[in-house]
């Protein structure tokens, strides 16, 4: 069996065939693995800035701690 992606899920039970993406991961569930889903929009991202001191003017004194969260999983193979 073919398998074009090299991710060790033979091209015809490969939700994406052409990126390999060995979890199948499918957050939508819509057939189409999430290494080849095109985005038709922009993810909700939050950002938490916090600090154990904010300064009159808004900045913030170190140490500042960000943590970032997202509706979608983030993806390390995006172009």
């Amino acid at each position: 069996m073919l398998d074009t992606d090299g991710d060790t899920i033979t091209d015809d039970k490969d939700n994406c065939p052409a990126v390999a993406n060995p979890d199948q991961a499918d957050s939508n569930g819509n057939g189409i693995g999430d290494a080849c889903e095109t985005v038709t929009s922009a993810p909700t991202v939050n950002i938490k800035v916090t600090s154990s001191e904010i300064c009159l003017d808004g900045s913030y004194k170190a140490p500042v701690t960000v943590t970032l969260t997202t509706e979608k999983p983030i993806l390390n193979n995006c172009p």
